[in-house]
């Protein structure tokens, strides 16, 4: 095996992310007028868009590190929208947020793709050094 395959981490926790996140984006339908409801789901697809650029990246020579820390952002951000979607969910069991296990289930996704690249990058990165 050469050393970049062993240094570029590998693009399956970034398509468990893309899954997750598009099926948010996907399931999520937003009240009100037609061009209201384009933009919610914009925003909601816009981090899909954002995966898949830096996966594309991650096949480029060269470009790799910014597709990690692209990949490595969205993660992270992951993480913290989750983390608030469950203090409002908590504060306001009725209000804005998921509120059945079709809202939960793609954000599991998307918080398992997140985590499993977070541990590759910081586990290979560790090993790396090694």
């Amino acid at each position: 095996m050469n050393d970049r395959a062993r240094t570029t981490p590998s693009r399956g926790p970034a398509v468990v992310m893309a899954v997750g996140l598009g099926w948010i984006g996907g399931h999520f339908a937003g009240p009100g007028l037609l061009p209201d409801q384009l933009l919610v789901a914009a925003v909601h697809l816009l981090p899909v868009a954002l995966v898949l650029l830096a996966v594309a990246d991650l096949g480029v020579i060269g470009r790799t590190r910014r597709g990690a820390v692209l990949l490595t952002g969205v993660a992270v951000a992951i993480k913290v929208a989750t983390v608030l979607a469950v203090i409002i969910t908590i504060a306001d069991p009725t209000g804005f947020g998921p509120h059945s296990v079709a809202d939960w289930i793609p954000i599991g996704l998307a918080n398992a793709g997140g985590g499993l690249w977070l541990r590759e990058v910081l586990i290979g990165r560790r090993q790396a050094l090694a």
